[in-house]
């Protein structure tokens, strides 16, 4: 479970021990913070800043409470602080965790400001905390770096919290280990492929189901390291050619079809070439390419509907995307489950070519996700169920014509 949580460093008002969105209508009566009710404002979570609001004199001004409030941008690094006082040897867990200041002090040139302002000059002019600025500098970026985002409904603010062993896991793109979250913020973390003795035990912190190209960027933003574990410097992604795309270059009769692959899959300028004709392929048209489906994926014409728009999506990109790049998979597992489901495409109203389409998609799903997503997965669990159960139908339909 996690030993802190707290609301972001930006983020709307909320109360500061359940993180449930707040009215106005109920405020703390030593730090003037809007709360749920009494209970809350005595909470263990809150107390911890409202002590050290009260004894600087400090208190909260009310604000509009649907937008952004700087007020509450200390709050999760006084909690994180107060580790040092209370969980000395968790504190020491957290600061033995990368900040990344350096980076984000380039990288996140505004942020970086923000945080100066509303919690270190804070913190140490207003509320005259101890700590040296950079020990607070340092807290800001492990929090930025390492803290979780908690699940939470609709009926709730936004909010993180540490888990010091979960953050000591590495993440890699094809993790033998998946996370489960429960209601109460607890963190379950089981593997799902035999792990041998000694070695790292790994997690995933982006979908493992998209193109190297769309997972690299969003690792260096949020965690800034570049990847380069296996399934990133493999153009074919350990075989499931989640960013692979077919050469429309012309041939005697036909187009080329052959597979078009990175020719540097850790640099997002580099070339792309196929494996067949040897054609050069620029960044830029594979880049054009992905979002034009993108886009059309997202635009179905009005006289469709959603499964004919899929399957005619499909077929459109037949001759330039490969049929397990990430975009045309996540069509597919869309199809697996619109498929039997919904009125007009009910399994037992199904015509035998829909069925068995059906069971295609699940079993091209199946195919990506052993290679690069293995073991036991929720999704797999979802497609094994979804083509079971057709196959069943199938098998009874061939049954019954059999004994007529």
């Amino acid at each position: 479970e996690p030993v802190v949580v707290g609301p972001y460093t930006q983020t709307a008002p909320q109360c500061l021990q359940c993180c449930k969105k707040v009215d106005g209508s109920f405020r703390c009566d030593l730090c003037n913070f809007a709360m749920c009710n009494q209970a809350c404002s005595e909470g263990s979570n809150h107390v911890v800043e409202c002590g050290l609001f009260g004894r600087s004199g400090w208190r909260a001004e009310e604000s509009d409470l649907t937008t952004a409030d700087s007020q509450y941008a200390a709050v999760t690094v006084i909690r994180l602080l107060d580790l040092k006082r209370t969980r000395p040897e968790v504190f020491a867990r957290l600061m033995r965790l990368e900040d990344h200041n350096e980076k984000r002090k380039v990288e996140e040139e505004d942020l970086w400001d923000y945080h100066q302002q509303h919690i270190v000059t804070f913190l140490t002019e207003v509320c005259h905390l101890d700590n040296p600025k950079t020990e607070i500098e340092e807290v800001i970026g492990k929090m930025f770096t390492n803290c979780g985002d908690l699940e939470l409904p609709a009926s709730h603010g936004r909010g993180n919290g540490f888990y010091p062993t979960y953050a000591n896991m590495n993440h890699s793109c094809r993790a033998n280990t998946k996370t489960f979250k429960y209601p109460d913020q607890r963190l379950e973390v089981r593997a799902q492929v035999h792990i041998k003795k000694g070695s790292e035990i790994s997690t995933q912190y982006v979908q493992s189901m998209k193109a190297t190209y769309a997972r690299r960027p969003v690792l260096r933003a949020k965690w800034y390291f570049d990847c380069a574990c296996d399934r990133c410097c493999d153009p074919t992604e350990c075989g499931s050619y989640l960013s692979a795309l077919l050469c429309p270059s012309p041939s005697p009769s036909k187009p080329c079809a052959g597979l078009v692959l990175s020719c540097d899959p850790l640099s997002g300028s580099s070339d792309w070439s196929c494996q067949t004709c040897g054609a050069l392929y620029s960044a830029e048209y594979v880049l054009t390419l992905v979002s034009e489906a993108a886009g059309r994926v997202d635009t179905p014409r009005e006289e469709d509907d959603i499964i004919q728009h899929y399957e005619r999506t499909i077929h459109h990109y037949s001759t330039t995307i490969h049929p397990s790049h990430y975009l045309i998979v996540g069509i597919k597992e869309k199809l697996a489950q619109f498929y039997g489901n919904f009125i007009p495409y009910k399994l037992a109203d199904l015509p035998r070519p829909l069925k068995e389409r059906k069971i295609q998609v699940c079993q091209d799903m199946l195919d990506t996700i052993s290679r690069v997503d293995p073991g036991y997965t929720r999704t797999r669990g979802q497609m094994l169920a979804e083509m079971n159960k057709t196959k069943l139908v199938v098998a009874n339909d061939d049954l019954k014509s059999g004994e007529k």
